[in-house]
């Protein structure tokens, strides 16, 4: 068997027909023991990628590169090929490198050898390896594949190692950039900032991994921030950003992104999961269910509600009523279908109605709430849009039940008699007297007037949203429209914000809301509420790609809310409201 490759930039062809070789390769390894393989060929090594590679003695490896380019990658030490395959070992880093290792059985010809490609690598290390062995007696044809078999499990295991060595080496470096960037800007050194945005172009790609793509996002946003003195300039280049022209299709994008986003994100799924747990729980003994869904929730985990309603037995399985507010009607036409087919092949009655219209512009009576319903509210990622500066108003402390709640969590909390327009919906809503408000918001302090702090936060938070969709193994047209119209806006919101702070991407911790709600009549549920949903989260997040790790999607539970976290960095919180 040959193995050939020659550096150059990899591709994403190229990435999955490694992922395919190393495959192969450690499944044919793994037909025979190591034991008996050592026993019946003789085998040497020979370093690759930095690691040392066992192959039969009787093979053949060679290496060849201009020998200036190997010297000049080399740093002035680099080798001829010749004097790399006498020694045995060398080193080298090359872009018009060429590789070839041959694993032939004694005796045969070159030209009898089967050519197996490896995807090319940018920028691969040089390999030499021991030259062709003296004639020998032949191990048997078979032995000899086996041994061959397993030098080429160590050769693509030795590359995927030193990929994942460059990814990490990469990484460490824009986490530096990225920083002293953000210090530079801090401290208006704009010729500083532009440095470090330079060296953050050379690394970052919005279609390389994920922290190739978040420090490209974060650079476009700081990038805003070097240019906003000149606002002329500014102007000229985002348009948008000052509310020109094109704003209708720049909020189709959007919508279209959110939607992807709600539907490929893990974290969201498990936030669903949590929230069907808990109105299962909170109507267990109601006939008629009223769902009020502000336009957050993906269509198909009203389905999985629908399922578990139908669990219930015939005599108690209630009838359900939901309505969604949503901007764009058209988005959910689709959706009515699959609920409406859903609804009749698990016998749940259903009443689907959708109220066109924004939440800050809803009007309360289009709910059609009705008093022989239970009344359940859920809002995901939808309120902390309708957060403002404040206006200082003579609105009535939260309750002592509500102040001893946030205290018992760990968050800056604001004035309590603050008005804003997502205070005044919440007033509004305990008019309608739910039987429960559901929340699901960012778990994220990006609130607040200091750059410095913004940046902190914001991150290693979107680190790890971006790994989490690349790891769910998400499409990648659909991934990319996520990443390109919703969170990387969200990022420049959070980052190139003037000194009032984001526009919409206003994320605040629970503490803040605990306070918040309780200034609007409502508390926390009694924690028995999220017992369920909190066992129910785990399970499904074992089955999560990843989800074996405990530390990779864990869930931390209180008194009536569940905090969503990946690699114990807090995501997004879950919180029951119950009105007082």
């Amino acid at each position: 068997v040959a193995v050939m490759e020659k550096g150059s930039s990899s591709t994403p062809s190229a990435a999955n027909t490694s992922e395919l070789m190393v495959a192969q390769a450690a499944t044919a390894a793994a037909t025979t023991t190591a034991a008996a393989t050592t026993a019946a060929v003789p085998m040497t090594n020979f370093q690759l990628f930095g690691s040392m590679v066992p192959v039969p003695v009787a093979s053949m490896a060679t290496a060849t590169a201009p020998a200036a380019v190997a010297a000049a990658d080399n740093g002035g030490h680099g080798s001829s090929s010749a004097s790399q395959n006498a020694s045995g070992s060398g080193e080298g880093q090359g872009g018009s490198m060429s590789l070839s290792l041959q694993l032939r059985p004694l005796g045969s010809t070159p030209t009898a050898a089967v050519a197996v490609s490896v995807p090319p690598m940018a920028a691969a290390p040089m390999m030499a390896g021991p030259a062709a062995a003296a004639p020998a007696p032949a191990p048997p044809l078979a032995t000899m594949a086996v041994a061959q078999n397993a030098s080429l499990a160590a050769v693509a295991s030795a590359r995927a190692a030193h990929r994942r060595n460059q990814a990490t080496h990469r990484s460490a470096a824009l986490h530096g950039h990225l920083r002293r960037c953000a210090e530079a800007l801090a401290a208006s050194r704009p010729a500083d900032a532009d440095a470090e945005l330079a060296s953050i172009a050379r690394m970052a790609s919005a279609d390389g991994d994920a922290v190739q793509r978040v420090a490209a996002a974060f650079a476009e946003a700081m990038a805003r921030v070097v240019i906003r003195p000149w606002r002329g300039v500014s102007a000229a280049l985002f348009p948008s950003d000052a509310g020109a022209a094109g704003d209708a299709l720049t909020a189709w994008e959007a919508e279209f992104a959110r939607q992807r986003f709600l539907n490929l994100c893990p974290l969201l799924h498990l936030a669903a999961v949590a929230v069907n747990e808990i109105i299962l729980e909170t109507t267990r003994n109601d006939k008629f269910i009223h769902i009020v869904d502000l336009g957050g929730i993906h269509h198909a985990h009203w389905v999985e509600l629908l399922q578990g309603l139908a669990t219930r037995r015939a005599a108690v399985r209630p009838c359900l009523r939901l309505t969604i507010v949503h901007e764009h009607k058209h988005f959910l036409g689709q959706a009515a279908q699959v609920l409406a087919a859903e609804s009749d092949r698990h016998g749940v009655p259903l009443d689907l109605h959708i109220v066109e219209s924004s939440v800050e512009a809803l009007k309360l009576d289009a709910l059609g709430v009705r008093s022989d319903h239970a009344v359940v509210i859920v809002s995901t990622l939808q309120l902390h849009r309708l957060v403002g500066a404040g206006i200082l108003s003579t609105t009535a402390p939260p309750s002592p039940a509500a102040a001893a709640a946030a205290s018992m969590i760990t968050s800056p909390l604001p004035p309590a008699n603050m008005s804003s327009k997502v205070d005044r919906l919440l007033r509004g809503f305990h008019l309608l007297s739910p039987r429960a408000i559901i929340l699901i918001e960012n778990e994220a302090n990006h609130f607040v007037p200091s750059f410095t702090d913004r940046f902190a936060s914001a991150l290693p938070y979107y680190e790890q949203l971006f790994a989490a969709m690349e790891e769910a193994g998400a499409a990648t047209v659909e991934r990319k429209a996520a990443e390109r119209y919703l969170l990387r806006e969200e990022i420049k919101d959070v980052i190139a914000c003037d000194h009032d702070g984001p526009r919409w991407a206003r994320h605040e911790t629970l503490g803040r809301w605990v306070v918040r709600m309780g200034a609007a009549g409502f508390a926390l549920a009694p924690a028995i509420t999220v017992v369920t949903a909190a066992g129910r989260v785990r399970a499904v997040a074992a089955r999560l790609p990843g989800g074996g790790d405990e530390r990779r999607y864990g869930v931390t539970e209180g008194g009536g809310w569940l905090i969503l976290n990946r690699e114990e960095k807090p995501m997004f919180c879950v919180s029951a409201w119950r009105r007082q």
